[in-house]
C-alpha cells in the first residue's frame, strides 16, 4: 500500500464540513440576534403562545454566545493554515511520505472500530490531524485512562506530551512500545513512580 498526503492530513478533508457548520451556526445566531426570526413567526408556526413577554433578551444572549463560540471555534479552521498543515510544511512532505512508505515500522491499526492512529517511522512518528514529533524524541511511553478510555501516551526529552492516539484493544500499547524501542532501545515503558523519576531526570539532563 502506498500513503499519500491525504493519510497525513486528513483534517483537509474536514473544511467542507467545517464550512457547512459554521455557516450554520452563525446563520442560527444571527437570526436570534437581529430578530429575522421573529417571535411573531415561532408563535404562528406553533399555533400558540411559544414565548412569555420579555424573553427576548435571553434569546439575544443565546444567540451572542452560539455566534461567539462559532466564530472562536470555526473560523480559525475555515480561513487559516490548519496546524497539521504547518507541522507538514516545516519537516517536508516528500520527506515524511518517504518514511511512511519506505522506512515504515508500525501503522495504524483498527480493532473494533479503534486502535494505533498513528504512523511510526524510523524517524518520525505522525499523527494524522495532530502532530509529528521525531522517534528518537520519545523517551518514556504509558497509557493514561481519561473519561474511562485509553490513551496511549507519549513523553518526549524536552519535557513535552504526545498522544498518538486510542488505545482500544489488547497489547496495542505493546505493539508501539515495540516499534519505538527499535529507534530508541532505552525506551521507559509503563506508569510507575520510578519511570516518573527517571524520566524527570532525563529531561533535566536534555534542557541542561
Amino acid at each position: 500500500m502506498k500513503y499519500t498526503a491525504k493519510d497525513i492530513n486528513k483534517v483537509k478533508g474536514s473544511t467542507i464540513v467545517f464550512f457547512f457548520i459554521t455557516c450554520i451556526v452563525l446563520v442560527v445566531a444571527l437570526l436570534f440576534v437581529f430578530h429575522v426570526l421573529s417571535f411573531d413567526i415561532i408563535n404562528n408556526l406553533a399555533g400558540r403562545e411559544a414565548f412569555k413577554a420579555g424573553s427576548e433578551p435571553v434569546f439575544l444572549l443565546i444567540g451572542g454566545l452560539v455566534f461567539g463560540i462559532g466564530a472562536l471555534v470555526f473560523f480559525p479552521e475555515l480561513f487559516g493554515k490548519n496546524r497539521m498543515k504547518k507541522k507538514i510544511d516545516a519537516v517536508g512532505e516528500d520527506k515524511i511520505l518517504d518514511q511512511i512508505n519506505n522506512h515504515l515500522i508500525l501503522a495504524p491499526k483498527k480493532s473494533s472500530g479503534k486502535g494505533i492512529a498513528c504512523f511510526i517511522t524510523e524517524e518520525y512518528v505522525v499523527s494524522p490531524c495532530w502532530d509529528i514529533v521525531n522517534t528518537k524524541d520519545v523517551i518514556w511511553t504509558y497509557v493514561h485512562n481519561q473519561n474511562n478510555t485509553p490513551y496511549y501516551t507519549m513523553m518526549l526529552k524536552n519535557g513535552k506530551e504526545f498522544r498518538p492516539g486510542v488505545i482500544a484493544y489488547k497489547n496495542a500499547d505493546k505493539e508501539c512500545d515495540e516499534a519505538v524501542r527499535k529507534v530508541n532501545p532505552n525506551l521507559l515503558a509503563g506508569y510507575s513512580k520510578e519511570n516518573a523519576a527517571a524520566y524527570k531526570a532525563m529531561v533535566k539532563v536534555h534542557k541542561g
